[in-house]
């Protein structure tokens, strides 16, 4: 009988504290255009009955993101993948869950077990009392942009410091300021000394042509 037991047990989703948020996208097209992508880096499938995906804002306050429903599993080495609703996008994105929350500028989100504990956390820009592991990644994304885990050699970077597991995708294009007043007032550079005396016998062989014609 324990030998059933334990074969049942082998071949059935278990629950633990092996997911992690692996890209966030705040804004898109449109302000609602959000999502969060979590990822299953273990060997075993994942039931996620009773998680949560909370937020805060940049006061700090605490907000449901969602309630992921009962019977989720995430599988091994697989995503799932939670969008707002607003005009359709988490359907053309193909989320696996949605609602009509949105995330924003100096947010944080957090996945939260049933049984009250963090599981993983990632907050970006200088929101006040966020959901976070290690510091808080410092920069906000612009619209259409991501901030993503790096992944490196096949996995994904964990060192439980948000600070250091991220980046932004794509970077930011640099901005090359040219003066144009300086360019518009640098003065044309000075005439060499060759093409002075060239200039002068010129004019000094123009104008003895001109005495001889006047003489003449």
């Amino acid at each position: 009988m324990k030998k059933w037991i334990l074969l049942v047990c082998l071949f059935l989703p278990i629950t633990v504290n092996g997911i992690i948020i692996t890209e966030v996208q705040v804004s898109g097209d449109s302000a609602s255009n959000c999502y969060i992508k979590i990822f299953n880096p273990t060997d075993q499938d994942i039931l996620l009955d009773g998680y949560k995906i909370r937020k805060k804002s940049a006061t700090g306050k605490d907000y449901s993101i969602r309630a992921i429903p009962k019977g989720t599993l995430i599988k091994s080495q697989e995503y799932i993948l939670w969008a707002n609703s607003k005009d359709d996008f988490s359907e053309k994105i193909k989320a696996d869950i949605y609602s009509t929350a949105t995330i924003s500028k100096n947010n944080s989100i957090a996945i939260i077990s049933p049984t009250g504990d963090i599981i993983d956390a990632l907050s970006w820009g200088s929101g006040e009392d966020q959901y976070v592991l290690g510091d808080s990644f410092a920069n906000n994304p612009d619209k259409n942009q991501t901030i993503k885990r790096y992944y490196i050699d096949g996995a994904y970077q964990n060192t439980k410091n948000n600070s250091k597991d991220f980046y932004l995708y794509p970077e930011a294009e640099k901005e090359i300021k040219i003066n144009t007043s300086t360019i518009n007032n640098i003065a044309d550079p000075p005439k060499s000394p060759t093409e002075t005396k060239i200039t002068i016998s010129l004019l000094s062989a123009f104008l003895i042509l001109i005495l001889k014609k006047s003489i003449y």
